[in-house]
């Protein structure tokens, strides 16, 4: 069985989507994935919806998602209840994750989420 690289894995997620979106998708990951060499990348779905979920320690371990619809990429975070968030208002009611919705690269403040991914790394690593 052949496996396939990250890249092409993540593929997956973003073919078919309009440009804009999948820069938006593609600058998120690079930002995930420049936290720490032990965010594990793996995606998850059926042919309509796939998202890409990053974790540490183990795949239960889930520190932030990525999907990308025809009309924005929604970035998940897990743990927020227990990080400061920098004054960015999240969406969602979900007990484990809430999401932004990002339609352009140019919404991506890169800075702010670093911290905020940084943050919840650190969180889930300090055992």
């Amino acid at each position: 069985m052949k496996l396939l690289k990250p890249q092409k894995i993540f593929l997956t997620i973003v073919s078919g989507k309009p440009d804009k979106v999948r820069r938006v998708a593609w600058k998120i990951r690079k930002i995930i994935l420049g936290i720490s060499p032990r965010i594990v990348e793996n995606v998850y779905g059926g042919i309509r919806v796939k998202n890409a979920l990053y974790s540490v320690i183990n795949p239960n371990n889930v520190l932030y998602g990525i999907q990308a619809t025809n009309k924005y990429c929604t970035l998940y975070l897990h743990h927020t209840d227990k990080i400061d968030m920098l004054g960015v208002k999240l969406q969602g009611k979900g007990k484990y994750a809430k999401h932004i919705k990002f339609s352009t690269v140019g919404e991506i403040n890169e800075q702010l989420l670093t911290n905020i991914f940084r943050q919840i790394f650190v969180l889930q690593t300090e055992y």
